[in-house]
């Protein structure tokens, strides 16, 4: 009877620790997930424009700013992002690429 209760107690402690460890688990998932959103909200509001210069205030959000395509090279693209004025969050998003001197864009900078 007694090996009986020792080996229910190592059972329990093992269910314990795994309990445990999963908790563990959860939080450090939740710790990593909060400082990734975190650090990319803190992103997104660094490029937001606030104000433009002689114009007046609009009805939507605007970002603008450089995203690295290669950070060995130096090379980055300048983009500017105008969020639909109604339902930003259901409407498409259209990208327009400038060419520039002695290069053009990829489909109708030429035209």
């Amino acid at each position: 009877k007694t090996h009986r209760k020792k080996v229910e107690t190592i059972v329990k402690v093992r269910e314990r620790g795994r309990e445990m460890a999963s908790a563990h688990l959860i939080f450090l998932l939740l710790v990593i997930l909060s400082t990734s959103t975190s650090s990319s909200l803190r992103e997104q509001e660094e490029d937001r424009i606030k104000a433009l210069p002689g114009q007046p205030k609009v009805g939507f959000s605007q970002f603008s700013g450089y995203v690295i395509v290669n950070e060995s090279h130096g090379r980055s693209l300048f983009y500017w992002l105008t969020e639909s004025s109604s339902s930003p969050h259901t409407k498409p998003l259209l990208l327009w690429l400038n060419g520039g001197p002695g290069c053009s864009s990829i489909a109708y900078g030429a035209s």
